[in-house]
């Protein structure tokens, strides 16, 4: 938490960590990442991700959608979907 609002930092390999602020959908079970700023980078150049969407499908399921982009917008190379599943 920084000052109430749920924050994350995506730390990846292209150096350039992008920061989030998770803000509420219409779905209960669902937060959106919102873009909150660019280290080490130009979010108008350079590529990163962007945005994200976790999904609280069930009691032992969580999925995220995060969108990268390149050159200032969404680069649809760069989709990473995540589905997880608590083993049995």
């Amino acid at each position: 938490l920084d000052r109430g609002a749920l924050v994350a930092t995506h730390y990846c390999a292209a150096g350039n960590p992008p920061r989030y602020r998770a803000e509420p959908t219409p779905e209960a079970h669902q937060e959106r990442w919102t873009f909150a700023g660019l280290s080490n980078g130009d979010p108008a150049t350079d590529m990163h991700m962007h945005e994200g969407l976790t999904t609280f499908a069930a009691d032992d399921r969580l999925q995220q959608r995060w969108q990268g982009w390149d050159k200032g917008g969404p680069d649809p190379e760069h989709l990473a979907v995540i589905d997880l599943v608590r083993a049995q």
